[in-house]
């Protein structure tokens, strides 16, 4: 699979009007070559103060494109701290109808001086509530997105003379916004009089397009095949997207079976079955987790690694990535993702400390895999995900424990017509690798749910032999 690559685009903060903001129209685009890391703050340079009556000028091409966004502060300025807030609510009043008095001749953002400047955005001062109120020695800086599901990676800000200026990325994101999130996003600064002149550049990641290739890997498996990963994997760190910190999900698993619907973070509506590369699908899971959980920590960086499962794209026309979130160099969590479809699935339901699976394959169209949870009790679990139009059916098994109440655990394998099960040794974030594997069973499919059986066709109990 190719790897990805950025598409980066300066946004102009003075190309005409919408919904009472400055519309911010693309300029130029700059296909950056594919990288090992990709941060929110790397992009070419671009003029970041454009007159009202000038168009916008391109991005500086000589400028390096991994110069970060401290290097657009220019000389004579004083950096700024900034605070990026929550997401306000898509029911939260639009930041439209500044009074003259909260007025500063801001450009590229709408900015409130004061609790009583966002009272004024609507009539019914019950929904402006809905915005966080900037202390008394605070300003609100609001931006306008591209689109809902967006985010905004890195923000700069200094102060320069006689204005402020404010620079900053959008990661653009494949997922169509269903109407459900806000388009506006905002951080403080400190209170100043002075306007606020704001320039955004749009990172851009390449969607599917059914006009390009598409493929995969084939082969069969085995007892004791090992699997493996490929690539080196795609990083985009978020820099300040709003937040407090924490991980999504507790861990855990449910201790009977069961079916139930399962989508993802898109509408699955006209996406083009192509493959996509390891770059774009961090940048879809960054957005998948602050679309989720809005308060997550602001100094995570994501990486997505795919990992090929014979099968998986040509008879789901899916792809599988293990997403690992990192603080500071330390990884804080992995999650096993499918995509498909546009949209992130994940495969265990949640991306907490127990996203990863250890196993995974294709059998009938359905992808089926195994996965480990439990803090003090150990314990194991079988899943299938199926197909049902743009969704995910989701069937899984109980949990199975072994008698020591510890590992090893479960990873399932194809023999023939037969889904195999076996108790072995997997290393914590990897997948289809496995040792020492000791036969349990036989995988059976009983439509509502999964089980381990034995060779007359009993279900193995909970606790396994």
């Amino acid at each position: 699979m190719a790897r990805g690559f950025l598409i980066l685009a300066t946004v102009c903060a003075s190309c005409g009007t919408r919904s009472g903001l400055p519309k911010r129209a693309l300029d130029a685009a700059v296909e950056v070559a594919p990288a090992d890391a990709i941060s929110a703050g790397n992009a070419a340079d671009r003029d970041h103060r454009p007159a009202e009556d000038a168009a916008p000028s391109g991005p500086d091409l000589s400028v390096p494109a991994d110069s970060p966004l401290d290097s657009d502060i220019q000389p004579g300025c004083t950096p700024l701290p900034v605070a990026m807030l929550p997401e306000p609510s898509y029911a939260a009043c639009p930041p439209t109808e500044t009074p003259p008095e909260c007025q500063g001749g801001d450009v590229g953002a709408v900015v409130a001086r004061s609790a009583a400047c966002v009272y004024a955005w609507g009539a019914i001062p019950f929904q402006c509530a809905m915005w966080t109120v900037p202390a008394a020695d605070e300003e609100m800086v609001v931006l306008e997105l591209d689109k809902c599901t967006n985010t905004i990676g890195t923000v700069a800000a200094s102060s320069c003379g006689d204005h402020i200026e404010v620079s900053y990325i959008e990661l653009a994101s494949c997922q169509t916004c269903d109407g459900r999130r806000s388009i506006w996003r905002a951080f403080t600064l400190p209170l100043d009089a002075r306007p606020v002149i704001a320039t955004g550049r749009l990172a851009v990641s390449p969607c599917p397009d059914a006009s390009t290739s598409s493929g995969g890997a084939t082969g069969a498996g085995g007892a004791s095949r090992t699997g493996g990963a490929t690539g080196s994997g795609g990083v985009i760190s978020t820099g300040g997207v709003s937040g407090t910190g924490g991980v999504i999900g507790t861990g855990g698993a449910m201790a009977t079976g069961g079916a139930m619907g399962m989508g993802g973070t898109g509408t699955g509506t006209g996406c083009a079955p192509t493959p996509i590369g390891e770059i774009q699908a961090a940048a879809e899971f960054l957005a998948y987790t602050f679309t989720t959980d809005p308060g997550f920590n602001p100094d995570a960086s994501f990486e997505a690694e795919e990992i090929t499962v014979p099968g998986l794209w040509e008879e789901m026309r899916a792809q599988l990535f293990t997403g690992e979130v990192s603080v500071d160099g330390s990884t804080s969590l992995l999650c096993s993702f499918i995509y498909r479809e546009c949209e992130i699935t994940p495969v265990t339901g949640e991306c907490g400390w127990f996203g990863t699976i250890s196993s995974g394959l294709v059998a009938d169209g359905a992808f089926y895999y195994s996965w480990d949870s439990g803090s003090g009790i150990f314990r194991s679990a079988l899943g299938k995900l199926a197909p049902s139009a743009a969704t995910l059916l989701r069937t899984r098994s109980i949990d199975y424990f072994n008698p020591g109440s510890g590992p090893p655990g479960l990873v399932v394998d194809r023999e023939g017509e037969q889904l195999l099960v076996y108790r072995a040794w997997v290393d914590w974030g990897k997948v289809n690798e496995w040792q020492n594997p000791e036969f349990m069973g036989t995988l059976a499919d009983f439509g509502d749910r999964l089980a381990i059986v034995d060779d007359a066709g009993q279900e193995l109990p909970s606790t396994l032999p």
